[in-house]
C-alpha cells in the first residue's frame, strides 16, 4: 500500500457532501430541534442592576462645619461591603417575603425557608465597583424579571437605610460621650473666666488691658510738656539774672523792652521824660542852684528809684515764675516716671492677662462647639433619620431578555458541533471506502 492509499480526494469529499445534503440537513435540523427543546426546558434567569453613588457628604447635623473632601477607595469599599452584607440581605428577604418564594426557599418552611432564601439571595446578588470612580453596581438575578428588579432596588434602598441607621447610632454614642464631657468642660470654662476676672480685680485692670498707643501718646505729651517747662524756666531765669545784674551795676534798666512794656514802669518813664523836658526848659532861664531846678531834679531821682524798685520787683517775679516752672517740670518728671513704671508693670500684667484670656477663650470655644454638636446630635436622634453619603443614581428596570440560557448562542454552538461531527464522520467513512478500493 502506497502512502497515498489512505488519502481522500477533496473533490470526492465535496461530491459526497453534496450527494447527501438532504440527509445532512435532516440530521442538523433534528439536532437543533432537540437542543431547542432541551434549552427551552432550562429555567430562564433575568438580571437587573442598580447604580449607586458614594458622595463626599459629611453629616452636617452631627459635625457642623466639617470640610467636604474627596471620596477615597476605602470609603467606596466600605459602602460595597455594607450593600452585600448578610444583614442587608436579611432586610431584603423580610421586606420582599422571599422566604415564601419557591425559587428562593427551596421548598422549605419556617426558619429553614428564611435561611435558604438568604443563602440563595447571597448567590443571586453581586455587588461590584469601578475602581476609577465612586460608583458601584448592585446586580440581582431571578427567574422573574420583575422580582429581579425589585431585589436590586430593595438591596440599594436597604443599604442606604442601614447607612442612615449607622449615622443615627453614631449620634447616640456621641450624645452619651458629650453628656459626660460637657459638665466637666463647663466647670473648666467657669474656672478660667473666674481666673480672668480675679486677675483684673487684683491688678486693677477692670477696664481691660491698657492701650499701648494711648500710653505712648501720654508719655510723649509729658515729655513735650517737660521740655516746654524747662525752656520757660531757663528763659525766665536768664531774664531775671540779666535784670538783677543791670540793677546791681547801676545800668539804666529802661532799655529793656520787657520793663518798658510794664504798665507801672511805663507810667514812671513818661513822668520822668516830662520832668526832664521841664528841667531842660527851666534850666535855660533859671540859675543852676535855683530851688525849682533842685525840686525837679529831686522828683526825677525819686522816679528813677521807683523804676529801679519796680525792676527789682519784676526780677523777683521772673525768678518766682522760673521756680514755678522748675517745680512744674519736676512734677511732670515724676508723672512720667510713674507712667513709665505703670506701663512696664502693665505690659507684664497684660501678658499674663492675655494668657488667661486665651485659655478661657479656648475653653469657651471648645464648650460652644461641643454644645452645638450635642444639640445637633439630639436633633438627629429625635428625628431618627440622617442624610447618608450614598444614593441611588439609576434604579433597576425589568430586564429586556434573559441573561441565561442564551438560546441563540446555544443553538449556534450545537450547530457547529453537529456540523463538525458530520464532517469528521464523512472523512472517516471516505477514508474507509478508499482503503477498501485500494485493497480490492
Amino acid at each position: 500500500m502506497s502512502r497515498y492509499d489512505a488519502e481522500i480526494d477533496l473533490y470526492q469529499l465535496l461530491r459526497a457532501l453534496l450527494s447527501r445534503w438532504l440527509w445532512i440537513g435532516l440530521v442538523l435540523a433534528l439536532t437543533l430541534a432537540i437542543a431547542y427543546l432541551v434549552v427551552s426546558r432550562v429555567p430562564r434567569h433575568y438580571e437587573s442592576f442598580v447604580t449607586m453613588l458614594v458622595e463626599p457628604r459629611p453629616n452636617t447635623y452631627l459635625w457642623p462645619g466639617e470640610p467636604i473632601g474627596e471620596v477615597t477607595g476605602p470609603q467606596v469599599a466600605s459602602r460595597v461591603e455594607l450593600a452585600r452584607s448578610p444583614d442587608t440581605f436579611a432586610m431584603v428577604v423580610s421586606e420582599l417575603g422571599l422566604a415564601d418564594v419557591p425559587e428562593f426557599n427551596g421548598g422549605r418552611t419556617g426558619q429553614a425557608a428564611f435561611e435558604a432564601a438568604l443563602a440563595t439571595l447571597t448567590d443571586r446578588v453581586v455587588v461590584d465597583t469601578d475602581r476609577r470612580t465612586a460608583v458601584f453596581y448592585i446586580r440581582a438575578r431571578s427567574r422573574d424579571r420583575d422580582l429581579a428588579m425589585e431585589i436590586a432596588n430593595s438591596v440599594g434602598e436597604a443599604a442606604i437605610a442601614r447607612r442612615s441607621q449607622f449615622m443615627v447610632e453614631d449620634a447616640r454614642r456621641a450624645i452619651e460621650w458629650l453628656d459626660g464631657v460637657v459638665p466637666d468642660l463647663t466647670a473648666r470654662v467657669r474656672a478660667a473666666e473666674a481666673a480672668v476676672a480675679d486677675y483684673r480685680i487684683e491688678r486693677d485692670m477692670l477696664g481691660g488691658t491698657p492701650d499701648g498707643s494711648l500710653v505712648e501718646e501720654q508719655m510723649t505729651s509729658l515729655a513735650e510738656r517737660i521740655a516746654a517747662a524747662e525752656g520757660r524756666r531757663i528763659a525766665l531765669s536768664v531774664r531775671a539774672d540779666v535784670l538783677t545784674r543791670m540793677i546791681g551795676s547801676g545800668a539804666p534798666v529802661d532799655a529793656l523792652a520787657e520793663l518798658a512794656q510794664a504798665p507801672t514802669i511805663d507810667g514812671l518813664l513818661r513822668q520822668r521824660s516830662d520832668l526832664q523836658v521841664q528841667l531842660a526848659r527851666d534850666a535855660a532861664t533859671l540859675l543852676a542852684g535855683h530851688p525849682q531846678l533842685n525840686a525837679l531834679r529831686a522828683r526825677i531821682g525819686e522816679i528813677e528809684r521807683q523804676i529801679v524798685s519796680q525792676g527789682r520787683r519784676i526780677a523777683e517775679d521772673l525768678a518766682s515764675e522760673a521756680a514755678a516752672e522748675a517745680e512744674l517740670a519736676g512734677r511732670l518728671r515724676d508723672d512720667l516716671a510713674a507712667l513709665q513704671q505703670s506701663a512696664s508693670r502693665g505690659i507684664v500684667d497684660a501678658v499674663d492677662l492675655a494668657a488667661l484670656q486665651r485659655e478661657a477663650a479656648a475653653s469657651r470655644s471648645l464648650l460652644d462647639d461641643y454644645l452645638l454638636r450635642l444639640d445637633a446630635a439630639r436633633s438627629l436622634v429625635a428625628t431618627g433619620a440622617a442624610l447618608p453619603d450614598m444614593r441611588v443614581v439609576t434604579h433597576a428596570m425589568p430586564a429586556s431578555g434573559p441573561i441565561s440560557p442564551r438560546t441563540g448562542l446555544v443553538l449556534a454552538a450545537v450547530a457547529i458541533v453537529a456540523a463538525g461531527v458530520i464532517l469528521v464522520w464523512m472523512v472517516v467513512t471516505g477514508l474507509a471506502v478508499a482503503r477498501r478500493r485500494t485493497a480490492a
